[in-house]
């Protein structure tokens, strides 16, 4: 059986976007990892008609020029602090290996928190690659701290910024001018 498998020529699965090669049952997952046909990810903001291609380097572009969102740089395993403003922001985290994340501060004025989440810009990751670490403290205005670890959702953005992504809140009233976040992101495979 496993002979008949090996001997089949299967179309990549990304076809539908431009990719006409065929391998073998056995050798499509290794082609696909690599393929530059791969699904396209598109932009979170819900009026914008942005699509690319995999490649972080046109998301990079599109979100710091068209957007123009701020960008952090870091490395896995190092923390680095994200100020929070009083306002909604989108900020682009860049990994030392390249990958793409998005960090969302949201405040939403009916609410007594503001919820944060980060999303890896990268298609079809059924599994989670990395995880990330977000701690807050104040004692200025009360006693606080909170700290949450979760794992990073991927995602192509179709549809907008997925709805489950929200992994960490700081309630208002702890936030002053000065307060930032600590992230500390993780690469589960290195």
């Amino acid at each position: 059986m496993d002979k008949v498998l090996g001997s089949m020529q299967v179309p990549c699965s990304n076809a539908r976007y431009g990719c006409t090669v065929k391998t073998s049952y056995h050798q499509k997952q290794e082609h696909e990892a690599t393929c530059p046909h791969d699904e396209p990810c598109f932009c979170p903001v819900s009026c914008c008609g942005f699509s690319g291609g995999p490649a972080a380097a046109t998301h990079l572009r599109h979100f710091l020029t068209d957007h123009g969102w701020p960008s952090t740089e870091f490395s896995y395993g190092a923390s680095f602090d994200v100020a929070v403003r009083d306002e909604d922001e989108m900020r682009v985290l860049i990994g030392d290996d390249g990958h793409l994340f998005l960090l969302t501060v949201a405040l939403k004025p009916s609410s007594c928190v503001v919820d944060f989440s980060v999303v890896c810009v990268r298609p079809r990751d059924v599994e989670p690659k990395f995880r990330c670490i977000m701690a807050f403290g104040s004692w200025k205005n009360s006693n606080y701290y909170a700290r949450s670890e979760f794992q990073v959702t991927s995602t192509a953005f179709f549809g907008g910024m997925p709805p489950e992504c929200v992994m960490f809140s700081v309630p208002k009233l702890c936030l002053d001018k000065d307060s930032s976040i600590h992230v500390t992101m993780h690469n589960t495979l290195a």
